[in-house]
């Protein structure tokens, strides 16, 4: 009776329910852009430490990034900074995921996500205007870039982003660092032919191709300047900045990432002996050999198995309202160029993990199905209750930076002294302007590079 009662409690513990459904009091507000209520019900629904630190410090300053608390934000980033420098770590090393799942563990977050927390930290700076600070950032970003490069070099994996090598090119550029700054926007360019064209279908964005001849021009670059024209063409060749006017880098973050939920695979199992098992699931054509050590304590239980149950992540997108912009500044109109969408990098990253995910998962079950076996030996009842409950609390990792956005646009527009406004048109698939956010230029200075930067969560269905 004692062995029922942990059951029980066991089974009791487990809930079925994804993360984006526990949050779902956050979520309402926040999708509605109501941050300052979404706030409170954060901090009611999560705790500041614990396995999901990463993700309430990660909230927490986008939260408060979007409300413009830009210093209070880079506080709860900069401790996501800290804990997350065991993002390196393979999450799946925890050994409470050996019994129950890999969901009670410490969140240590993908490679995207450790990547838009110096993203995020550079861009609060550049707003406050503490461009050092802003550049430090910048160099952690970096860091971060080099060590997922040399982790997965010829693996085909999210490795490089461009994206990021490109904002961290123009916050270089806003510090002062013109030659720092064309490095970055090199390797952009770079990645973006090599990698993003390939993966995601996102090739160089008009925009960095007037940025990389301008600031090749401006650095001296003969070399560059020369190349970059001969492959995007002169006429990206351009004058540096025109005069009486102010130069401002626009940047929308558009709709928000997908959702991370549960699917369940079937999987038959054969033996080739040896302990080379393969597990089979025809129906999405996946062949999955593992090496699971078999003794003469657990031969019978592993010839007792036939198929196995496994819980997998699996991302919902929620589908963009605004699918493009552009930036008018009196009778002129720039459009918003695409720069990253970290929906589709989020569904590469889990693809990428699908291996380790799935060797993880199965040797899981078969630890608990041997661990059942063995216990029917002594009593059938327990024994059928532990392999009942090692199927119902098999469940995949749900959690994810759900506050992120869907996708990120930008381009550089250059505002005369007399304009008084600049007007971002939000568009929709059908090309209609859907909404119209307009920015006062008064506060503006015409003695650097300004920032303007537009968030739209909304989203219009999964």
């Amino acid at each position: 009776m004692k062995s029922i009662k942990y059951l029980l409690l066991l089974l009791t513990l487990v809930s079925c329910k994804s993360y984006y459904v526990k949050q779902q009091q956050f979520n309402y507000y926040f999708e509605k852009g109501e941050y300052t209520t979404a706030e409170k019900r954060y901090q009611s629904l999560e705790k500041p430490e614990g396995q999901n630190k990463l993700l309430y410090n990660m909230n927490m300053g986008m939260l408060n990034h979007l409300q413009g608390k830009y210093e209070l934000s880079n506080q709860f980033f900069e401790k996501a900074y800290l804990h997350s420098q065991d993002y390196h770590k393979n999450f799946t090393t925890d050994l409470g995921s050996i019994f129950v799942s890999s969901a009670v563990n410490k969140y240590y977050g993908n490679p995207m996500e450790i990547l838009l927390i110096n993203y995020y930290k550079a861009l609060n700076y550049s707003l406050l205007n503490q461009n050092e600070k802003a550049m430090v950032e910048c160099r952690r970003a970096l860091s971060a870039l080099q060590y997922i490069d040399d982790k997965y070099i010829g693996n085909n994996k999210y490795q490089r982003d461009p994206y990021i090598y490109n904002m961290v090119g123009l916050i270089f550029e806003i510090g002062g660092e013109d030659n720092n700054a064309l490095v970055c926007l090199k390797r952009a360019v770079d990645i973006y032919q090599k990698d993003n064209t390939k993966n995601f279908g996102i090739g160089v964005p008009v925009q960095l191709k007037y940025d990389i001849i301008r600031l090749a021009k401006k650095s001296g670059d003969n070399t560059a300047l020369e190349n970059y024209s001969k492959m995007f063409g002169e006429s990206y060749n351009l004058a540096i900045t025109p005069k009486n006017t102010k130069e401002v880098l626009v940047l929308w973050h558009n709709g928000l990432c997908p959702v991370k939920t549960e699917s369940n695979l079937m999987f038959n199992m054969t033996n080739n002996g040896g302990g080379n098992l393969m597990f089979v699931n025809d129906d999405i054509g996946l062949n999955i050999p593992v090496f699971f050590s078999i003794n003469s304590n657990n031969a019978n239980a592993l010839s007792s198995i036939s198929f196995l149950r496994m819980a997998l992540p699996r991302y919902k997108e929620r589908k963009l309202v605004y699918t493009h912009g552009d930036v008018q500044v009196d009778k002129e109109t720039k459009s918003l160029n695409l720069g990253q969408d970290f929906s589709l990098v989020d569904q590469k990253i889990l693809k990428d993990q699908l291996a380790a995910t799935l060797a993880q998962s199965i040797t899981r079950v078969l630890i608990r199905q041997v661990a059942a076996y063995e216990a029917s030996k002594k009593n059938d009842l327990l024994g059928v209750g532990l392999s009942l409950a090692g199927a119902l609390v098999e469940k995949s990792d749900t959690r994810n930076w759900q506050s992120l956005p869907h996708s990120a646009y930008y381009t550089r527009v250059y505002v005369p002294e007399t304009s008084k406004e600049i007007q971002i048109n939000l568009k929709g698939e059908d090309g209609q302007i859907a909404k119209s956010v307009k920015i006062a230029t008064d506060s503006l200075s015409s003695k650097k590079i300004n920032i303007v930067n537009v968030t739209t969560p909304e989203f219009s269905r999964y």
